[in-house]
């Protein structure tokens, strides 16, 4: 059984969600997170210096996740 605080808390997170992202933001939060498993995919597949930094190639303009795409 959950308590009456965890409920609040939760509708809380909701009314907060929503305010941020508006009444669909669970489809939002779905896109984000595929984008950024797609950027993190990606940038596996680049080579790492000596100090694990990433090593870009020259023709690579970077990444960019444009969290208000609906």
């Amino acid at each position: 059984m959950v308590d009456t605080n965890t409920i609040s808390e939760l509708e809380e997170l909701e009314e907060s969600l929503i305010n941020t992202f508006g009444n669909n933001y669970e489809n939002i939060i779905v896109k984000n997170n595929n984008s950024t498993a797609m950027a993190e995919n990606l940038e596996k597949s680049f080579d790492k210096n000596e100090f694990n930094q990433t090593i870009y190639p020259d023709n690579f303009g970077g990444m960019y996740i444009n969290q208000n795409v609906i």
